[in-house]
């Protein structure tokens, strides 16, 4: 087959930009969720309300979380491992990545950081407690990290939700003072009963009755003595 030296000296210019533009190719791209369709060992992660994602890489020589990202609600993580750009020989490769919106299609994986061979490395990925709302991030993380669950709150009109009842008593910490004792409720007094009116004293008994005069013949009318 004939080729002129004009098609080989092409070919050889398109050979070397290939070769120049491969860590480039490497580390940009089309960040598509679930990454490229081939096995380019790059990842893409979405993080939504119902399915806040964490993203970590395992060292399974020491079952260590050697890296991971919290990825904030709304937004994409990009991952993906660069082969032998690593320090040494105990962690020869680097982890490339980007976290950014999730409509975006195309960036720049502007972070890396050293990790284990591919025999030696694992990606896990959890579920964080849901729902979790856009924007819902907690200090200690520049990707963000897990939030609480959104719990409605009733409308108020401004004033402070009344604190939850509960029948059980208050049991005081370790060390503090007991609680000063509840006072009972005071029972009245017994009222005096008003004294019964005394009894009339008895009626005095009447004099026994004289005897009737008795008439006596001849003598005319008698008393008895």
């Amino acid at each position: 087959m004939f080729c002129s030296t004009r098609f080989v000296h092409g070919f050889r210019i398109g050979l070397f930009a290939l070769a120049a533009l491969g860590p480039i190719g490497f580390t940009t791209g089309c960040h598509t969720e679930g990454g490229p369709m081939w096995s380019a060992d790059r990842y893409t992660y979405v993080s939504r309300t119902w399915e806040p994602k964490t993203v970590s890489v395992i060292d399974t020589r020491t079952g260590e979380s050697i890296w991971s990202v919290d990825i904030p609600v709304g937004q994409k993580l990009s991952v993906g491992f660069s082969k032998g750009t690593g320090p040494n020989e105990y962690k020869p490769d680097e982890i490339v990545w980007e976290v950014i919106p999730e409509d975006r299609t195309f960036a720049t994986r502007s972070n890396r950081q050293p990790c284990p061979p591919a025999h030696a490395r694992r990606i896990e990925m959890h579920i964080r407690a849901t729902p979790e709302l856009p924007g819902a991030e907690m200090p200690g993380s520049p990707y963000g990290t897990t939030a609480p669950a959104y719990t409605p709150v009733k409308h108020t009109n401004g004033a402070p939700p009344p604190a939850p009842e509960s029948d059980e008593p208050i049991v005081p910490a370790p060390g503090a003072e007991p609680p000063p004792p509840m006072d009972e409720p005071a029972v009245p007094a017994p009222q005096p009963t008003p004294d019964a009116p005394a009894a009339p004293p008895p009626a005095a008994e009447p004099p026994p009755a004289e005897d009737p005069p008795i008439d006596l013949p001849g003598q005319g009318t008698v008393k008895p003595k």
